[in-house]
């Protein structure tokens, strides 16, 4: 069974996305596939006509400040009485949509230079404020741009947990590390006696450079990065989940957007809006592992029906797999095509019958014989905690998926198993 998604919550994540256009025609026009292809429920915004479709929105309160010593730096307002009246007076409120507010943006990076005492009193005044006002209204921890350390560390000894409703963070980074990334996390929560819902309000793929954003290698790992992140946060239970960014969007060289500059879905936006409609009422079973890279290359999702779903994270999915069971006769191999950009889904493998064994093996071609099934083993070293290692201590997991880091295929399959 799964080793390292073991927090998976049988209620589901809830998927929506980042905007910072709300009012243009073009994404107005693509919300309305939200509605019809996939099960967007939030918006990162502050938008009335998107309130009014329907959409849930998590917003940024626009905390008071001044410009700080380094450019594009602020200190926060000592203020906090004018902090208390500004959110209980001027924040939207939609009475018929769920709300949260983020108290600040990625304070931990350099945006806001003041000590995390001071952001403690904000996130207490600015609670205090949005509750008067909106009581239903969720109050977020500020967006942590990096896995927890002093900064978090300080704001619990700063008493800030009473006063809030979620836990918040962004992720940018490789997709292997996503999943460290979300234990180191949890573990700072368990430490510090945080039960809090888990938000993920950005997350995003640097790898789509701005001169090579319509190449099909370069879109399908695009895909391949946005497919990965979401069915780990899935599968590993994360509560909220939005990717940046549904709206154009360029920042040094690289263009995060999983749409084109007129809108037009690419096929991460495609696949992601399958998924957030497809993967609700599935389970996750099982994790597949490259034995000889240590890498963990894909899952296996039980379907309502009692099919099974299988995801590879190489935009190179193969076509040819089996799935030996007891009761299978004859075990050839299955003929299969991977769902792709949420537009066609292939034959899906059946498990092994209640009471069989439950082990089985897949077979993928150009894999050593001999591979196996692995859990998830270690966590980030203390001297580089966004790598994830597995196996043996220094063996640093390949970055995926780029070609060279995984095996073509070749003549004959050999198998390997899941665990």
């Amino acid at each position: 069974m799964l080793q390292g998604l073991v927090a998976f919550r049988a209620n589901g994540t809830e998927f929506g996305g980042v905007v910072n256009a709300s009012t243009n025609t073009g994404f107005v026009e693509l919300s309305r596939e939200f509605r019809t292809v996939g099960e967007l429920a939030w918006l990162r915004t502050s938008s009335a006509s998107l309130a009014r479709q329907g959409f849930n929105e998590v917003s940024i309160v626009p905390l008071p400040t001044s410009p700080g010593r380094e450019p594009r730096s602020a200190t926060l307002s000592p203020d906090l009485l004018a902090l208390y009246w500004q959110c209980r007076t001027n924040l939207p409120v939609y009475p018929h949509v769920r709300q949260a507010w983020e108290v600040g943006n990625e304070p931990d990076f350099f945006w806001i230079e003041d000590n995390p005492d001071r952001m403690a009193a904000v996130i207490k005044a600015a609670y205090w404020g949005i509750k008067a006002e909106n009581p239903k209204a969720a109050v977020l921890l500020p967006s942590l741009a990096f896995v927890p350390d002093k900064y978090p560390r300080e704001l619990a000894a700063n008493g800030v947990y009473p006063f809030l409703d979620g836990y918040n963070f962004h992720y940018y980074g490789w997709a292997q590390d996503f999943l460290p990334t979300l234990n180191l996390h949890r573990q700072f929560m368990a430490r510090a006696g945080w039960d809090l819902p888990i938000w993920i309000t950005e997350a995003g793929d640097f790898q789509l450079h701005q001169d090579r954003n319509t190449e099909p290698e370069d879109l399908a790992r695009q895909q391949a990065f946005h497919e990965r992140l979401a069915i780990t946060a899935f599968a590993a239970g994360v509560d909220y989940y939005l990717p940046f960014i549904l709206t154009p969007w360029a920042e040094e060289g690289s263009d995060l957007s999983l749409v084109t500059a007129d809108y037009v879905p690419r096929p991460a936006l495609e696949s992601y809006l399958f998924l957030s409609r497809h993967l609700r009422g599935c389970r996750p079973c099982f994790e597949i592992w490259h034995r000889p890279t240590q890498s963990e290359i894909g899952v296996v999702l039980a379907e309502p029906d009692g099919d099974w779903l299988t995801a590879l994270w190489t935009p190179y999915r193969w076509t040819d797999f089996s799935l030996p069971a007891e009761e299978q006769r004859p075990r050839n191999p299955v003929g299969a095509t991977w769902w792709s950009a949420g537009r066609r889904r292939g034959r899906r493998l059946k498990p092994a019958a209640t009471g069989a064994r439950r082990r089985g093996s897949i077979a993928l071609p150009g894999w050593p014989r001999g591979s196996t099934g692995q859990g998830f083993k270690g966590i980030p070293s203390p001297d580089n905690p966004c790598t994830h290692r597995n196996g043996p201590r220094g063996a640093v997991q390949p970055s995926l998926p780029p070609s060279t880091a995984m095996p073509q295929p070749q003549a004959d399959p050999t198998a390997i198993a899941l665990h």
